[in-house]
């Protein structure tokens, strides 16, 4: 799956990540590791990537706003 909207171009290769979810289930850790300045996340499965792709910078204010009422 994506993580939001798909972008029509190719990204700039920085993969500079400022974001990440964490999901622990069953004693499996999964992580998405997102670069909004470049369109580009990477997964995490137990310290193994296990895959990525691109997604858009649409959801990056929401991230922000989350992180912001954390503080």
């Amino acid at each position: 799956a994506e993580i939001g909207r798909v972008s029509n171009y190719a990204p700039i290769e920085c993969f500079n990540p400022h974001h990440a979810i964490r999901v622990k289930n069953k004693g499996v850790v999964v992580d998405y590791v997102i670069c909004f300045k470049c369109e580009n996340y990477d997964i995490w499965e137990d310290d193994k990537k296990i895959g990525g792709g691109n997604t858009s910078s649409a959801p990056k204010a929401i991230f922000d706003r989350v992180l912001d009422e954390c503080r």
